[in-house]
């Protein structure tokens, strides 16, 4: 196990947490009150922000690409890496 498998998954959006990686099983706080706040007691500080796949699919489909710039991701500049 390396230390991103401890960190949980929770949805910028509607605050899904990610349960499982495999399978992809993500769980609302209204659909089980007890097991959700189970995780975010076992994983508090541990928390990752990101998308549940409703909201990624929204939020790719919102994605503004007209001033997208062809250098991406920024190079940092090299007075930085001195």
């Amino acid at each position: 196990m390396g230390n991103l498998d401890k960190v949980l998954g929770i949805c910028s959006v509607c605050k899904s947490i990610r349960i499982s990686d495999e399978s992809k099983i993500w769980l609302k706080e209204e659909d089980n009150p007890e097991l959700y706040n189970r995780f975010i007691k076992k994983y508090e500080g541990k928390l990752s922000h990101t998308y549940c796949p409703k909201h990624f699919e929204e939020a790719m489909k919102n994605l503004d690409t007209s001033n997208s710039d062809p250098v991406w991701p920024l190079e940092m500049p090299r007075e930085y890496l001195r």
